[in-house]
């Protein structure tokens, strides 16, 4: 899937595999660290739109991990 094609859907529709591939395309582009912060806000809306049952799906952020900084 293309970036554009994640970047057209509705946020409600978004599933793990979008999100999954949002997190390759980051890392050609910023540092794990940058991305962890944006999973860390991503996972907040998206536990937040569960709660009031907002979503179409499950939680596409359920499963998806913290990316590990490779330089420690």
């Amino acid at each position: 899937m293309s970036r554009r094609g994640i970047l057209s859907k509705e946020v409600v529709e978004m599933d793990q595999e979008d999100m999954e591939t949002l997190i390759l395309h980051l890392k050609d582009k910023i540092k794990v660290v940058s991305i962890n912060t944006r999973l860390r806000a991503l996972k907040d809306f998206f536990n937040y739109l569960d709660k009031n049952k907002l979503l179409f799906s499950e939680n596409p952020t359920k499963n998806i991990k913290q990316l590990r900084d490779r330089q420690r």
